[in-house]
């Protein structure tokens, strides 16, 4: 299994929304993994996010948005896109995209 990383981002901080948050414009994530493979991932304008699913419990110190954190916020909307575009179209299966997830926290 490959592990990822984030190699570059541009415009993550452009949210609107409270329990929904919505793209304000075409934010780009770069990811590379360990087998020296890079994947852009895009969210167009409009795409919509409603945060990271924190369970209840842990929310005191994990909020499901973080106006300060951009990487935080941008983490839990790459993860929706690649769930919701089946792995970013067929490219990860739900594991990676777990992975993913978890590789972009790290980095923040």
């Amino acid at each position: 299994m490959a592990s990822f990383y984030l190699l570059k981002h541009k415009n993550i901080d452009c949210w609107q929304g409270e329990d929904t948050h919505i793209a304000m414009k075409d934010m780009h994530v770069i990811i590379g993994d360990d087998e020296n493979r890079f994947y852009k991932i895009t969210l167009k304008a409009g795409f919509r996010c409603d945060g990271l699913s924190v369970p209840s419990l842990f929310q005191w110190f994990l909020p499901s948005w973080d106006k300060k954190n951009f990487i935080y916020n941008m983490a839990g909307a790459v993860h929706d896109a690649l769930y919701t575009t089946g792995g970013w179209y067929g490219t990860f299966c739900r594991e990676q995209c777990d992975d993913i997830f978890r590789s972009l926290l790290r980095d923040d």
